[in-house]
């Protein structure tokens, strides 16, 4: 099926917006040492710029929910990425402490809202699920250039600032994009359903959000996922600093690094499924699998040394985050009723913001308190609890399954 020009316009803003995702996540575990040091803040204090960016991201993921009938996509996605350049420009001229926060929790907020506007759009497309793949992957090559580009910067004494500058030159082009889209249609197709049932579909809505909440399959899925993610989050948070403090590597090797997880990450998004469908491997085995990779990897930091044992390291436990999110959000109306699905995925989708931001923040409590030593032990401790999770879910879906078999 052939595109229109606007459906064009709108792949290239929701693949551009989805690559400066990425860049921000890629590039905040190398700028972190920097940002400590130019505002004298310590591991725990930090903190703040990550539970600033969390509530940002969530407010702007809910208000997205709540606007995008009565504003129409266009204007989030407008307003979305005037944030995000207002934002970057503003950390760019390196603000006083308080302005500086508020500005990254500006970006999350800005994130959350382009993030779920791109994504309810693209899943109104045809093939919808080849488009979502390709936003995702997009994520990963944000991430993946990130590290590189921000190494060289600092490598060239530009200061961590002019990473924000290169963030604000690349929403200019994205704002463009968002001014030449047309989203009528798919505000239409997407929101169609909101206005059938009126206020019945109101009081139905807090049913499920109910339901969602008393069910306890959701806390446990939800439970694994905040752990998953806090994986993820802590590597990409601190395993640079570790690097540098703890195993004495250069910035520019350091940085290569953490490129080699997002590769990792990458290879997994684009690839991995199609690996396991050939293998015919179940999604609940290969959820075990990518836990077990991940343990795998960061023992090898131990038994490998210097940076051979990193770099592997890297690549591994990338290869190993880059699957079980999707998978889990995909496995989810196996494993619970189907009148809460959709309340539970978008609780998922929180928990696992939260968990990427808070379990960091407490990463760093440890750090300072006893030492970067203390990180591989965090990551160790957070993917045991994650795997406990899903022994206890895998018991669950194998009944699920049973069951639906006796009835068939």
């Amino acid at each position: 099926m052939s595109l229109s020009s606007s459906q064009r316009f709108l792949l290239g803003g929701a693949f551009l917006a989805a690559f400066l995702f990425g860049f921000v996540a890629g590039a905040w575990g190398i700028l972190l040492p920097d940002v400590m040091g130019f505002y004298r803040l310590t591991p725990v204090t930090v903190g703040l710029f990550f539970v600033t960016i969390a509530v940002g991201y969530v407010l702007g993921a809910l208000g997205c929910g709540q606007w995008f009938s009565a504003q129409g996509a266009r204007t989030l996605l407008l307003l979305g990425s005037f944030l995000l350049l207002l934002s970057s420009l503003l950390l760019g001229f390196r603000p006083p402490l308080l302005l500086a926060v508020g500005a990254y929790g500006l970006i999350g907020f800005s994130v959350g809202l382009l993030d779920t506007s791109y994504s309810t759009l693209l899943a109104c497309f045809p093939r919808s699920a080849t488009w979502l793949h390709l936003y995702m992957a997009s994520f990963s090559i944000g991430g993946l250039v990130s590290p590189l580009m921000t190494g060289a910067l600092l490598a060239a004494r530009w200061g961590w600032n002019s990473v924000f500058f290169v963030l604000g030159s690349l929403c200019v082009p994205l704002l463009l994009l968002c001014a030449l889209q047309d989203c009528s249609l798919f505000t239409a197709m997407s929101t169609s359903s909101r206005h059938a049932d009126g206020s019945h579909a109101q009081i139905r809505d807090r049913g499920t959000v109910l339901a969602a909440l008393a069910s306890p399959q959701v806390w446990l899925l939800g439970l694994f996922i905040l752990f998953a993610a806090g994986v993820y989050g802590s590597l990409n948070s601190w395993f640079y600093s570790f690097a540098l403090y703890d195993r004495h590597l250069t910035p520019s090797l350091a940085s290569t690094l953490m490129s080699g997880f997002w590769l990792g990450l990458l290879f997994a998004r684009l690839f991995l499924h199609l690996i396991v469908d050939r293998w015919r491997m179940s999604k609940m085995s290969l959820i075990f699998g990518c836990l077990g990779g991940t343990i795998l990897g960061v023992a090898l930091l131990w038994v490998v040394p210097g940076g051979a044992g990193m770099a592997i390291c890297c690549v591994l436990v990338g290869l190993c985050q880059g699957s079980p999110y999707p998978t889990v959000l995909s496995l989810v109306p196996d494993l619970i009723e189907p009148s809460i699905v959709s309340r539970a995925l978008s609780l998922m989708m929180a928990t696992n913001i939260v968990g990427s931001m808070l379990l960091p923040l407490s990463v760093g409590a440890l750090v300072q308190q006893v030492g970067f030593w203390t990180l591989p032990f965090s990551l160790l401790g957070a993917t045991a609890v994650a795997l406990g999770i899903w022994w206890v879910l895998y018991g669950h879906g194998q009944r699920v399954m049973r069951r639906r078999e006796a009835i068939d």
